[in-house]
């Protein structure tokens, strides 16, 4: 669900939780990324938002930046 999520905000710059909603079921690129799995509402995308992401975005980043940084090596 990360990946649909960075996606859709990278590739469209679209930040509506109901927009997101609406490109999974109807964008091809989405739906594979969703890997067969019906897609969520705008309030699951709210939840995971609120209660995974925002838990965890600083240890994201970090490996992130640590992949990055070691590619760069």
């Amino acid at each position: 669900m990360l990946k649909l999520i960075l996606f859709v905000f990278m590739e469209y710059g679209i930040s509506s939780l109901r927009a997101i909603e609406k490109l999974c079921r109807y964008d091809i690129r989405d739906m594979h990324l969703l890997n067969d799995m019906k897609a969520p509402s705008f309030s699951t995308f709210s939840n995971i938002i609120r209660n995974e992401l925002t838990k965890s975005i600083e240890q994201i980043f970090n490996n992130i930046k640590n992949i990055y940084l070691k590619r760069d090596m």
